[in-house]
């Protein structure tokens, strides 16, 4: 165990993105055998609305960011930090579901559109026609970019029960 323990410390020295990376994948592979298992959607938090700077506050749920609407084209965005909860849309895909607590119009919701933007210099005019209700945002771990989801509404969560 302690040359184990000294293995990774090491490693994640000398390449924490790499770490960061492998550590993202097992969470992604996590996320979609808990769901394949359950056979019930992942389930999002929308919260306050506020700025990038209101994601640090990391309460678990994706914060409206109201910077993002001054662009004309852009649907509303709301985010979260990936180790804050926002990692539970990484391996989400087109059609899959999931459901939308809080927020203007809880409910079931199906992935319509997505998209990656990069971590630097990326544009939220990158982000112009997507498809959806409103957006949902991350990051991936390791790398060095954005997921965008665009989720549209389908109907009540409880039509899932049963």
């Amino acid at each position: 165990m302690i040359a184990a323990g000294a293995a990774v410390l090491t490693l994640s020295a000398a390449a924490p993105q790499e770490v960061e990376r492998v550590y993202g994948d097992v969470v992604v592979i996590t996320h979609q055998a808990a769901a394949t298992v359950t056979g019930t959607p992942t389930t999002i938090t929308l919260g306050a609305e506020g700025s990038p700077r209101t994601l640090d506050r990391c309460d678990g749920t994706f914060t409206r960011i109201l910077s993002y609407e001054q662009t004309s084209g852009v649907l509303p965005t709301w985010a979260a930090h990936n180790g804050c909860g926002g990692d539970a849309i990484l391996p989400m895909q087109l059609g899959d579901t999931l459901v939308i607590e809080g927020g203007e119009a809880p409910g079931l919701y199906q992935v319509v559109d997505t998209r990656q933007a990069s971590k630097v210099w990326a544009a939220v005019s990158e982000l112009e026609g997507m498809s959806g209700d409103f957006l949902l945002q991350t990051c991936f771990y390791g790398r060095p970019h954005m997921l965008f989801l665009g989720v549209e509404r389908i109907g009540d969560p409880t039509a899932t029960a049963g």
